[in-house]
């Protein structure tokens, strides 16, 4: 079968738009790597591979069996890439909330230590026994560092 012209720049298009629309809003990889706040998060650039498998699948049967099957394999194409854009919203929404209460949980157990009348330090050290992403404020406030700053 000889493609169309029309057809190969339509299956195009159509993979550009979804793996773009797959892949979030554009930030840079290089801040990423070196941890600026804000930057896309290293785990977001596998998202852009996960959005081309279906991408790549609609435009192989957009190659491969001509235009009768342009707008139910374009159909499928969106709703598979909806659906995944969904379960990663999701999935981040459910991270969020479980850092969310983490960092309660911790707030509320350093507040019971201090309340008892441990020092801050000891009170810290005490907290992040129990939550580890606390372990480097602990770990500072042991050598006089700056606590503020590592938890930023």
């Amino acid at each position: 079968m000889i493609v169309d012209g029309w057809l190969l720049a339509t299956a195009c298009c159509a993979a550009g738009a979804v793996a773009a629309w797959c892949a979030g809003p554009p930030r840079g990889l290089l801040r990423s790597r070196l941890g600026e706040p804000g930057s896309r998060s290293p785990a977001a650039v596998p998202r852009l591979r996960r959005a081309t498998l279906p991408t790549l699948a609609g435009v192989v049967v957009l190659l491969v069996w001509g235009s009768r099957f342009l707008v139910p394999a374009a159909t499928l194409a969106v709703v598979a890439a909806f659906g995944m854009r969904l379960a990663a919203v999701h999935r981040t929404r459910d991270q969020a909330a479980r850092r969310r209460r983490e960092a309660v949980e911790a707030c509320d157990g350093l507040a019971a230590e201090l309340r008892a009348g441990q020092p801050a330090v000891r009170a810290l050290s005490r907290v992040a026994a129990e939550h580890p992403f606390l372990a480097p404020a602990a770990q500072s406030a042991g050598l006089g560092g700056d606590v503020p700053g590592v938890l930023d």
